[in-house]
């Protein structure tokens, strides 16, 4: 760990390999070489340090798998936000109609790439692991396997390792349900995931974890189940829960991609006086629109973008605030492409007969979309 931390990857590979060929018998070095490197944040040494083992004919223990998931979920987190913004992007109105983006496919490749080295290595650990023993201490171990099942796509190992849990005399902890959770929403199973939580409020005659119902939220708006979404958020709000800024999002997103655009609209209503997604309208009056680090669907962020512009409008035709030359749009690289098309496609902000067929236009500055709504010649 020491070594990666001063940027010495390769001296400190060559330990690893050195290790790994010397203690292959003992899968609690395997996990202390992975982890070293996982602390470290080296996501290449990970990899590499995983392949030495194998190479060793080595095993890793339940625990070990942990901080090398815990590394592969933010890939997969990465890599959802970037398909977000490739070709699967459909823009509000165009109910399903192709729309390429080729900054944003290059993009969700990249993430792509970077997700199946991920998958496959811990794929590979899934099948050198050695179980952990039936001690209600090492509950967080199956815990571990439970998740890693998941997170690579195995639904159906993931619950029959809970299963094994269980018959092991391991009573199953909210950190295990959870896992099964989060399980369901990579699977794309999103009432797989609204049956367990069902479930577990059953078993537990109490409101179950937020995560799990983050999860349902999340698998049933990646799935398109916009009813789905809308009902547990709405659900896990009458059961005194404090729903958080992600489900907030994921709702509204659902909700846009179905175009119930009113709906949709009140949800963000709401998400803004709980101080969730305010940034769309906080800088408007001083040219700019942040859009970046939303986690919106195309379709949602096409809805905040038109609903930010039409506030600017009125503010300006009420002369709350002065018209500005140009608006510079913040935004994540995904959206850049998908925001480009919708802002080229607006209708100017004030009326024709005000700005006497003025159109605004579009202008790339550096990285940053500008879009201006005085004529070409005033900006």
């Amino acid at each position: 760990r020491a070594l990666l931390m001063v940027r010495a990857r390769d001296e400190a590979l060559a330990r690893v390999e050195d290790v790994a060929a010397r203690e292959s018998g003992r899968p609690e070095m395997s996990d202390a070489l992975v982890g070293a490197c996982a602390a470290a944040k080296d996501g290449e040494a990970v990899l590499a340090a995983v392949r030495a083992v194998l190479l060793a004919r080595g095993r890793f223990s339940a625990a070990g798998l942990a901080p090398v998931v815990s590394m592969y979920t933010e890939v997969w987190e990465e890599a959802t936000v970037a398909y977000r913004g490739g070709s699967s992007m459909v823009s509000a109105d165009a109910r399903g109609g192709a729309a390429r983006a080729p900054d944003g496919d290059a993009a969700a490749a990249t993430a792509s790439s970077s997700l199946r080295a991920w998958q496959r290595v811990v794929a590979a650990m899934l099948a050198n692991v050695e179980r952990p023993p039936g001690d209600a201490a090492r509950a967080g171990d199956w815990a571990a396997l439970v998740d890693a099942y998941g997170m690579v796509g195995k639904l159906r190992q993931a619950f029959a390792a809970f299963d094994e849990m269980l018959a092991a005399g391991v009573e199953a902890t909210a950190e295990a349900y959870c896992a099964l959770a989060r399980a369901c929403r990579v699977a794309g199973q999103p009432k797989r995931a609204a049956k367990l939580l069902a479930h577990v409020e059953e078993e537990s005659g109490a409101v179950a974890p937020a995560e799990i119902y983050g999860d349902v939220i999340a698998a049933a708006a990646a799935g398109g189940n916009a009813d789905l979404a809308a009902a547990t958020l709405a659900a896990f709000r009458a059961r005194g829960g404090e729903a958080t800024e992600a489900m907030f999002a994921q709702v509204m997103s659902a909700l846009a991609d179905d175009f119930r655009l009113a709906e949709a609209r009140a949800i963000w209503q709401e998400a803004m006086q709980r101080g969730f997604l305010r940034g769309p309208t906080t800088g408007l009056r001083h040219g700019h629109l942040h859009l970046e680090g939303l986690d919106l669907s195309p379709s949602a962020t096409t809805l905040v973008l038109h609903d930010a512009l039409q506030l600017l409008r009125r503010r300006v035709l009420a002369n709350e605030v002065a018209l500005p030359e140009r608006l510079r749009v913040y935004h994540d690289a995904a959206a850049r492409p998908h925001l480009r098309t919708v802002l080229q496609g607006m209708e100017p902000p004030l009326p024709a007969r005000t700005r006497r067929g003025v159109k605004p236009y579009l202008h790339v500055d550096g990285e940053d979309l500008v879009y201006f709504v005085t004529s070409g010649a005033a900006a």
